[in-house]
């Protein structure tokens, strides 16, 4: 359940969009931590999920360096000013 580590305590503070991109997080503490976001209703942040199931913790891949890099420079593009 969320709200038992101090990341998903800390959730309530987060106030701007967020990408969550990460090579040493579980998936599943990713996902509580969205979820935990999500929660909020109205007052939480736009949110995304990118999963790449072929690939390894690593996340190295060609296919997938070449994703994740286009995922946040349009995240970027639509939340920089």
């Amino acid at each position: 359940m969320p709200g038992t580590s101090s990341e998903y305590a800390e959730c309530h503070g987060i106030q701007a969009a967020c990408a969550y991109l990460s090579r040493s997080v579980p998936l599943t503490d990713a996902q509580l931590y969205v979820l935990a976001l999500k929660a909020r209703g109205a007052d939480a942040p736009e949110t995304r999920t990118i999963v790449f199931p072929e690939d390894t913790h690593a996340l190295d891949r060609p296919q997938t360096e070449f994703e994740q890099w286009v995922n946040v420079a349009a995240w970027l593009k639509r939340h920089m000013p």
